[in-house]
């Protein structure tokens, strides 16, 4: 007697993981930012730029240099509105930037 198994996805697993716990599920959507960031801000920007975590309601941005994190502080509410586009603004209501190195 053959038993006729059904393979699922890491996708479809992770799927239905996050659907079980609304933690999860809200971290997953926060950090879809991350996928999307290049398309916020344009190749230009995010040559110098990295976003490297969510504390709470806030998006961390580490930029190479200070110049950089002048520019990006008077450019942070159109950023913003470009992330809401993206995701529910009641999941990245901020935005941190920081200097240091980005990585590869």
């Amino acid at each position: 007697m053959k038993v006729k198994t059904k393979l699922e996805t890491i996708s479809d697993i992770l799927s239905n993981y996050f659907a079980k716990d609304p933690t999860a599920q809200k971290k997953l959507k926060q950090y879809s930012v991350f996928a999307v960031w290049n398309d916020v801000v344009g190749a230009r920007i995010a040559k110098h730029t990295q976003p490297v975590k969510m504390m709470d309601l806030t998006l961390v941005v580490r930029v190479e240099s200070a110049a950089w994190l002048q520019e990006l502080q008077y450019m942070k509410p159109q950023i913003l509105k470009k992330i809401h586009a993206h995701v529910e603004p009641s999941l990245v209501q901020d935005i941190r930037l920081e200097i240091g190195r980005l990585e590869e």
